[in-house]
């Protein structure tokens, strides 16, 4: 059974210098204003983003996803055939928000009917075994592969296995990461699904990060309505600041929507 965790507050990321997003330490003012707003409604919207898990062969993608969903671990699973999905449901400053999470197989002969399932992704997790510098590496294909099928994604670096490495060896490969983090600009955590550690703070703040960003878009497009009353197509199909060929365009149709209507008048006579 899905149990929906609650957030209040913003959380921070794993390293304030490990990080392209670290100054989203708060929600917004505008945010929770609209999200109190929301919640005075009789009825909630469900908001959702699609997250995906993607790595090589090993990792520890799934081990990570049971981690944060079902808090079990275990030595023994299977290796991911295609793809798994699980949804997390939150409740974040009082609003539904569904995480839908795709667990992608990391064999190459799974890797061209993986790939079919980024598109559209919100946020992509790169996961990578900090035992295995070979993985780390691979980051950067994995990267390519993701950004050919999804525009402008919220991107985490995470090394997995931290328990399995002793302090130093630890310290030095999170130095490697983080450089790689920077190229990629994504945000690196290192997490343990054995232990848990760091594992539910980096889905809240996946959460955090993509909810934010949604309703951004949304009272982006709330107040491009609130300015340009006149368009009647929907805004996500135009900028935010219409353009004036645009503008021009709807007056013709109004024109002309005016014509017809006096023509139809001058043959039409009431009885």
């Amino acid at each position: 059974m899905t149990i929906c965790q609650d957030i209040n507050c913003f959380q921070t990321p794993y390293r304030q210098d490990a990080s392209p997003y670290g100054r989203e330490v708060t929600f917004d003012w505008k945010v929770i204003d609209y999200c109190d707003q929301q919640k005075l409604l009789p009825y909630q919207w469900t908001r959702s983003a699609k997250c995906i898990l993607v790595g090589d062969v090993g990792v520890g993608k799934t081990s990570l996803l049971k981690r944060s969903s079902c808090d079990e671990f275990t030595f023994e699973h299977k290796d991911t055939i295609g793809v798994d999905f699980e949804i997390q449901k939150f409740s974040i400053l009082g609003n539904h928000f569904d995480l839908q999470i795709w667990d992608t197989a990391g064999q190459e002969r799974f890797r061209s009917l993986a790939s079919s399932y980024f598109r559209g992704s919100n946020v992509a997790l790169i996961v990578f075994d900090l035992t295995n510098v070979k993985s780390l590496l691979s980051t950067l294909n994995w990267s390519r592969e993701v950004l050919k099928c999804t525009k402008n994604p919220i991107i985490f670096l995470v090394g997995s296995k931290s328990d399995a490495v002793s302090p130093a060896a630890r310290e030095f490969n999170e130095s490697e990461a983080m450089k790689i983090a920077e190229r990629l600009k994504a945000e690196y955590w290192s997490v343990s699904a054995r232990t848990g550690e760091n594992v539910i703070a980096l889905f809240h703040r996946i959460s955090c990060l993509t909810f934010q960003k949604i309703i951004r878009e949304r009272i982006e497009e709330m107040e491009a309505i609130k300015s340009s009353p006149h368009l009647t197509v929907p805004v996500k199909s135009l900028p935010l600041r219409p353009t004036t060929s645009i503008i021009t365009l709807n007056k013709k149709k109004k024109v002309s929507t005016i014509k017809n209507c006096l023509n139809l008048r001058r043959f039409y006579k009431p009885k």
